[in-house]
């Protein structure tokens, strides 16, 4: 894992490789241990001002579940497995969002649509290993978010998910203004 860094001038440029999809992971961030086993391994990563930036190739299905069920989310996170500070950012970091409540899970999807590549943040509301979670909400607003169906509507840049820059489990002022 990459350390924070006192002068992120010094870094160099993270360039994504054509036709993979990136996602930077906050240092400390840890894969759900519920869900971890259907995450993908990352292809390669870069070091950013806080964390790493990580590779991944898009899934081959676009339907959320589907890219669950065939080991190739980007991440997963879970709130009530080791993320107690959940909390991811759109690729800008002008918004980001946090749990509703204290169970929160979140896959993060990798997709390429007609040559855009993003990271889709899949917020579940409903019972996992007998835990009711609660979707996600904006942490400035504290506005819910509705998410689309995971289980038929498919990740596409119009599709309503969030194309995610950052993820953290040590709380959204780590990863507000990370640069790469």
């Amino acid at each position: 894992m990459a350390t924070a860094h006192e002068d992120t001038a010094s870094l160099p440029v993270c360039v994504v490789p054509d036709g993979k999809v990136g996602l930077v992971v906050d240092d400390g961030t840890t894969l759900s241990t519920l869900d971890g086993s259907h995450a993908q391994k990352a292809l390669g990563s870069c070091d950013c001002s806080v964390g790493t930036k990580r590779f991944y190739n898009p899934a081959r299905r676009r339907i959320p579940n589907d890219t669950y069920t065939d080991n190739q989310d980007a991440f997963i996170l879970d709130s009530t497995r080791g993320c107690a500070n959940l909390c991811f950012c759109n690729e800008a970091r002008t918004k980001c969002y946090v749990g509703q409540d204290a169970n929160t899970y979140v896959e993060f999807s990798p997709s390429c649509t007609g040559g855009e590549c993003h990271v889709y943040a899949v917020p579940y509301t409903q019972v996992f290993d007998n835990i009711q979670f609660n979707g996600v909400k904006n942490s400035a607003t504290g506005a819910a978010f509705s998410s689309p169906n995971p289980y038929t509507v498919p990740v596409s840049p119009s599709s309503g998910y969030i194309k995610t820059g950052a993820i953290s489990c040590r709380g959204c002022s780590h990863i507000r203004g990370t640069t790469c």
